[in-house]
């Protein structure tokens, strides 16, 4: 992203901790050294070299996948955390299709989004194409555009339309493809039969339209695009600095952001009150809240669904590399490009500028084991092996913990006293990423869960 990003009355007990005053997500690395490089493949992905990662993205099967930009590939992290090189020979270019993606060449690959049989799609922008990598084959074909840069018109077969430098896709649930069409300042729509149609923007860049028809409206250079379960379109006006909603009418509105890059920052206020400076990449996750990378503001914003309150979840504003086993509200990151969210409300960022992928763990409780009992809070879960247990106790007693793997092998177990009010323990659990059994009991109270480590 080189090429657009630089535009603008407790007891208190430690087992090996350090302590957080409250649940809030904790921020880690778990890909790239943060030299601009290409190294690493077959090992750990915390010790490979990446080059201006653009975009991740998640096959819901506890692999994620990184646009490796100025590597000009495409690499997967498998739930083991061992990365490899899915698709790109390392050389930007264009040798056809129809080949196996390791031994193709794309070029700056961008936006990524599995479609719903399980392929990768992926916007290879230098190449105005969107291209898929069919996950049964590992052949790698163009379906929208055809290598020329420029607009030929709509309601054709989508591998001979022209488009120009498109960033971001998405799929909604029947099928159908949407492009953010960068230079032509347009949203594309590839339906179920590869016909092609503008669905929103002139072909003129500017702001004017909202609560029109979308395909009436002026957009500028938009970028990140996702959708809903109700048939909304959202997407990164960048150059706007808003974000925008296409409804299911095909309406446009100002969804986030004033379209300023001056004036109060916003938090905890209406995202379209707040300030939303060069939106790049967007997600969204299975309670339809919104996350907004924020490359120029170097932040992770959430749109709060329930509410449309816009909140920070990672970053602090710094640009630069700061705060990992910290909150992630305090770190610094250095252009976030992209953002992903799983099941569980973990985010991962694509940390461009500091050639890292970030993961901050989800505070909301994983599954409990047994009845929800109050006098427990386990958090965060998941987290990189450090977890904090907030136990409230009726009285002086201790508290034992036990900590078991799947297959019933216990691999940490402690025990020390409580007192009567509220306790804080902090547990290391040194293992490598897997799910395991947290059980802890004192004053006749028994209570597990499962914890997920992530490394």
């Amino acid at each position: 992203m080189k090429k657009y990003i630089h535009l603008l009355a407790a007891a208190f007990l430690v087992l090996t901790c350090a302590y957080h005053s409250h649940a809030q997500g904790i921020i880690t690395t778990i890909a790239g050294i943060g030299t601009q490089s290409y190294s690493g493949d077959d090992s750990a992905a915390v010790n490979a070299g990446l080059d201006g990662p653009y975009a991740v993205a998640l096959d819901g099967m506890g692999n994620y996948y990184i646009a490796d930009g100025y590597n000009n590939r495409i690499r997967k992290v498998n739930a083991a955390g061992i990365i490899t090189t899915i698709a790109g020979t390392g050389v930007g270019g264009y040798n056809g299709d129809g080949i196996l993606a390791t031994e193709a060449q794309i070029d700056h690959p961008n936006g990524m989004v599995f479609d719903n049989a399980g392929n990768l799609i992926f916007a290879d922008p230098y190449n105005n194409r969107i291209r898929k990598i069919d996950i049964i084959t590992g052949v790698i074909s163009t379906i929208a555009g055809n290598g020329v840069a420029g607009y030929n018109g709509d309601g054709i077969a989508a591998d001979t339309a022209e488009l120009n430098d498109p960033h971001g896709v998405a799929i909604d649930a029947t099928g159908n493809l949407y492009i953010t069409d960068f230079n032509n300042h347009r949203i594309r729509k590839v339906n179920t039969s590869g016909i092609i149609t503008t669905i929103a923007g002139t072909g003129i860049s500017g702001s004017m339209g909202d609560l029109g028809a979308a395909t009436d409206a002026e957009i500028n250079s938009p970028y990140g695009i996702v959708t809903d379960n109700s048939g909304n379109i959202y997407f990164a006006d960048v150059f706007e600095n808003v974000v925008r909603k296409i409804d299911a009418t095909g309406i446009i509105t100002r969804f986030a952001g004033t379209g300023t890059a001056s004036g109060a920052f916003g938090d905890d206020e209406a995202a379209d009150t707040a300030r939303v400076v060069q939106p790049a990449g967007l997600a969204i996750d299975a309670n339809g809240n919104l996350y907004i990378a924020e490359i120029f503001d170097a932040r992770v914003r959430k749109v709060t669904a329930a509410t449309n309150i816009i909140t920070t979840v990672a970053g602090d504003g710094t640009i630069g590399y700061f705060g990992d086993n910290g909150l992630a509200i305090s770190a610094e990151l250095a252009e976030p490009a992209g953002v992903a969210v799983d099941a569980v409300g973990n985010l991962f960022i694509a940390d461009f500028a500091n050639n890292r992928i970030r993961f901050v763990a989800a505070t909301d409780r994983v599954k409990n084991l047994n009845a929800p009992d109050d006098s427990f809070n386990l958090y965060p879960n998941p987290s990189n092996g450090t977890f904090t247990l907030n136990a409230i106790m009726q009285a002086q007693d201790q508290m034992k913990i036990v900590i078991t793997n799947m297959l019933g092998q216990t691999v940490k177990e402690c025990s020390m006293p409580v007192v009567a009010g509220a306790n804080t323990f902090f547990i290391q659990l040194n293992e490598p990423t897997g799910v395991y059994i947290l059980s802890a009991g004192a004053n006749s109270k028994r209570w597990s869960e499962k914890v997920i480590v992530r490394k």
